[in-house]
């Protein structure tokens, strides 16, 4: 209680010599390193940082901004890590002030360079692509010491994805650092969702580029699901845990033989035979990777980063080029626009079996791409405000459904626009995908929410067909 004591004394004082300052964000910053300050802690065992920094929790809005630190302190995340403080303070836990604040840091540290791997700035909605977790790593290896460190970098990684902070795979195969996590976050079970199939089903569903698996709203009673790509593990928001996907390269091959790949890898893992053809039982998601497709996939050009040409006089986006060859972005761009062709052709080659299929993109580069021409009369555009989402996401969808037309909650699938649009403040909506400080998504699992395509777009999608309403949801 003595701790407390002082802490709440040294406050007061914070608070009264900085009366007037609330304009003054420099000037307030500069309190960490006020010789006032360190000599009312002399003694204590407390740092300066530990408590000017709880104190400024309590600050107004604008003081709050200087969260992401000065030339004078580096604070890392410190709302979180000064209510640490605070119960450590008043006796709640016994662990050291120290140690909260170096793992709060480390956490701050390990997620900056994730963002910078995957081209987004700090306080971006983060969700990490196959590799980034390894390309980080080679940033940040340096504050692991010792055997373990790459283990204990995963470690920190499941913190944040836990905290809603980050979504995505991991280069480590599972094992006990994940289920280390999980426990000390107070989760019961594993965390792991494995890929399981009943041989007893009607229906199938299958998912290129699965990643965290928003698809498997589309399932129903006697449905299975076979997620695809090219990640086994993958933390889904949605579920709170990893998923497992099944290890698949959809960039390769051909129409003709995917369906005896797939099968074949189905029954090698699971034990399951899905039969020798893609019928009218089969459904078919895709969602290609928006990396490249999207909006800002032509940003920081000047530095090497753009994917896409948006000047080209053809205006179809095509791969980055410098000096005439392809940047190292742009042929990754190339890469993506030969694996939609593939996946194309095979949506064409199983619709002749019957196959129901859609391929969603936000709007962006890909319906510019020359080979989508073909594919006119099977675009729908939504927004995902018009499905209880609080951003709007523009998003193209291509499918086979032709008696599926958007309705959302709008009418139409479209944002109502200002004034009308209930997920909008003002001139702006709620929450931004695209970063933005002032809309950036808050909450467990809020800044890994921009990959999911909404539960209510997919089953209304699903109810365009009766059969499958019938057979699926029992939905006259």
């Amino acid at each position: 209680m003595a701790t407390k004591r002082r802490v709440q004394q040294v406050h007061a004082w914070l608070t009264k010599i900085s009366a007037g300052m609330e304009g003054d964000l420099v000037g307030l910053k500069r309190l960490v390193d006020n010789t006032g300050l360190k000599r009312r802690l002399q003694g204590s065992g407390l740092s300066t940082a530990e408590v000017y920094w709880a104190w400024a929790a309590s600050r107004p809005e604008r003081l709050q901004r200087m969260e992401r630190g000065s030339r004078f302190l580096e604070v890392p995340d410190w709302r979180r890590q000064a209510l640490g403080q605070l119960s450590v303070w008043e006796g709640r836990t016994a662990e050291a002030p120290s140690r909260v604040w170096e793992q709060e840091r480390l956490q701050q540290r390990v997620l900056r360079a994730l963002a910078s791997v995957a081209g987004l700035e700090e306080g971006e909605d983060l969700l990490l692509e196959p590799g980034d977790a390894r390309l980080a790593w080679h940033r940040v290896k340096g504050l692991f010491k010792g055997a373990g460190g790459y283990r204990e970098f995963h470690q920190v990684i499941a913190v944040l994805m836990l905290r809603g902070k980050l979504e995505g795979p991991v280069d480590l195969e599972m094992g006990d650092w994940w289920e280390e996590v999980w426990a000390a976050e107070g989760r019961s079970g594993t965390g792991r969702q494995e890929v399981a199939l009943d041989t007893a089903f009607h229906r199938i569903v299958v998912d290129f580029g699965a990643g965290t698996q928003c698809a498997r709203a589309l399932l129903g009673p006697g449905a299975i699901y076979v997620p695809l790509d090219t990640v086994r593990w993958v933390y889904s928001r949605k579920a709170g845990m990893m998923v497992e996907n099944l290890v698949m390269d959809l960039s390769v091959g051909s129409a003709e033989d995917m369906w005896a790949r797939i099968r074949e890898l189905v029954l090698a893992r699971l034990g399951v035979d899905l039969g020798g053809q893609p019928s009218s039982l089969v459904i078919l998601w895709m969602s290609p990777p928006c990396k490249t497709f999207s909006r800002a996939d032509s940003s920081n050009r000047i530095r090497g980063c753009g994917y896409r040409d948006h000047r080209h006089r053809s205006g179809m986006r095509p791969p980055l080029r410098e000096g005439g060859k392809l940047t190292e972005k742009g042929r990754l761009a190339a890469a993506h626009d030969k694996m939609v062709q593939l996946w194309l052709e095979v949506a064409w080659e199983w619709q002749t079996k019957g196959v129901r299929w859609a391929l969603e993109n936000p709007v962006g580069s890909l319906v510019r791409r020359p080979y989508m021409r073909a594919m006119d009369g099977y675009i729908r555009q939504v927004d995902y405000c018009a499905y209880g989402r609080d951003d709007m996401k523009p998003t193209n969808i291509w499918t086979s459904v032709s008696g599926w037309n958007p309705v959302g909650t709008t009418g139409t699938g479209k944002c109502l626009g200002k004034g009308r649009c209930l997920a909008m403040q003002g001139s702006r909506h709620k929450r931004s995908v695209t970063g933005g400080r002032k809309a950036k998504a808050v909450g467990q699992g809020a800044q890994a929410s921009k990959s999911e395509v909404p539960e209510m777009l997919l089953l209304e999608w699903a109810r365009a067909e009766k059969e499958w309403n019938g057979v699926w949801h029992g939905v006259e």
